[in-house]
């Protein structure tokens, strides 16, 4: 990691660059940036940006749940693996769709990103999540139009 982070430290102010080094996130998303090296302020910049999008995300797949269960009642007390194999069957999501959902959704709540095998076509990185200016934005916004495909075509619930 230090190859690609462009940070000046003195020594005595190391441990400012711990919480970097013990950051799980990192791994993942420096899969996602093209760049050679990252500025220590843009990645601080990512980092805070993926804290203020972690609960919208959280919101939006409650969300989509609350609107599976009206439209698809039966639903009720289904994992979330099994809402994506009755929207799949349902030809409301793609398998496509339906595992990037998951990815993501899982991601965020274990305080990661998103693998990026799963963003790969072929051998190669998806060049919408690598150029993005922030690649939280990126799976905010895949997961909001993925999500808005199903939404559209259900009820909206009532209160």
């Amino acid at each position: 990691m230090g190859e690609r982070c462009a940070i000046n430290l003195k020594v005595k102010n190391v441990g400012d660059f711990n919480k970097f080094i013990k950051d799980r996130r990192l791994n993942n998303l420096l899969a996602f940036l093209k760049k050679e090296q990252i500025a220590r302020a843009d990645l601080e910049k990512e980092l805070e940006r993926y804290d203020m999008l972690r609960p919208d995300i959280f919101h939006s797949i409650h969300e989509f749940e609350i609107k599976i269960l009206a439209k698809w009642p039966d639903t009720n007390g289904l994992s979330f693996e099994e809402i994506l194999q009755r929207c799949i069957k349902e030809n409301a999501l793609t398998k496509e769709d339906a595992a990037k959902i998951k990815t993501i959704r899982n991601a965020f709540s274990h305080n990661q990103y998103p693998d990026p095998l799963a963003f790969m076509s072929g051998n190669v990185m998806n060049e919408e999540a690598a150029g993005s200016s922030h690649v939280a934005d990126y799976f905010y916004n895949y997961l909001v139009a993925a999500l808005q495909k199903v939404k559209s075509e259900t009820p909206s619930t009532v209160g």
